[in-house]
């Protein structure tokens, strides 16, 4: 037997808790009205609701929800010659 075996239990994922899946519903909710909301914006939009929440939170829940802002595409001003 090995010794981690031995000492540490198996690991089993919690989950989310109560308060992250209430925030990823108003993520999704506030996401379909403004699918061009990226971390920042929607990190300012649910503090200015009253959720104390920082980046790092919102970042790691939208990649979880799988949301993707949409943003203008970079157009070349010039021509190559």
């Amino acid at each position: 037997m090995a010794k981690r075996k031995q000492y540490a239990p198996e690991f089993k994922a919690k989950g989310e808790t109560e308060q992250n899946l209430d925030l990823m519903r108003r993520i999704d909710r506030q996401f379909l009205e403004t699918p061009f909301f990226g971390v920042r914006q929607m990190t300012w939009h649910l503090r200015n609701e009253g959720h104390l929440v920082n980046e790092k939170r919102i970042r790691r829940l939208t990649r979880i929800m799988g949301l993707m802002p949409i943003y203008q595409k970079y157009e070349c001003v010039y021509l190559h010659a």
